[in-house]
């Protein structure tokens, strides 16, 4: 996943990788680089990944919101009985490629003067 700063101090940090599927990451700043001068700064690191997302199964409504006539066909017929009151749900349908946007809390760091 291609990660970068938002922030208006800290967009000279290039852009850099992270495994989609890390459950955390480091990011080393080179303060020469960056030219930063002594104070206190916020940013946020955010990226995005092309993710699959499992979609929700199908709900058919209850056998109580047919018609009695209805009911009654489909309780003599072996292959579509079930109680009243359940809720039947079909197979869901095949994941999904989605764009996953990924923003970390806001972090602050200090850069103390040089010493001398």
């Amino acid at each position: 996943m291609k990660m970068s700063a938002l922030g208006q101090d800290l967009s000279g940090l290039k852009p850099f990788d992270i495994p989609s599927k890390a459950a955390e990451a480091k990011v080393e700043l080179d303060l020469a680089t960056l030219k930063l001068a002594p104070g206190e700064y916020t940013f946020a690191i955010h990226g995005g990944v092309v993710a699959k997302y499992p979609s929700a199964p199908k709900i058919q409504p209850p056998p109580s919101a047919q018609t009695t006539a209805q009911t009654a066909t489909a309780t003599t017929s072996a292959s579509t009985e079930q109680p009243l009151g359940k809720v039947a749900a079909k197979p869901a349908d095949a994941p999904k490629d989605i764009v996953d946007i990924v923003t970390s809390e806001p972090l602050r760091i200090r850069v103390l003067p040089a010493k001398k």
